[in-house]
């Protein structure tokens, strides 16, 4: 998956960064995203290229 298209698809969605389980609650031009768990901002700035969409 590029860059754009992480982006675009990952609000909202589980994803896994560092072997743990969040929600993807934002994105961003300069290519990073913020992480929730459980409606809680976990992580702020994370890396797109570190995150990794949760399969279904």
């Amino acid at each position: 998956m590029t860059l754009n298209q992480k982006m675009i698809f990952l609000v909202g969605h589980l994803v896994t960064w560092h072997g743990n389980q969040y929600t993807c609650s934002g994105t961003y031009q300069d290519g990073t995203c913020n992480l929730s768990q459980d409606g809680y901002l976990q992580f702020e700035d994370v890396p797109l290229t570190e995150v990794e969409l949760k399969e279904a």
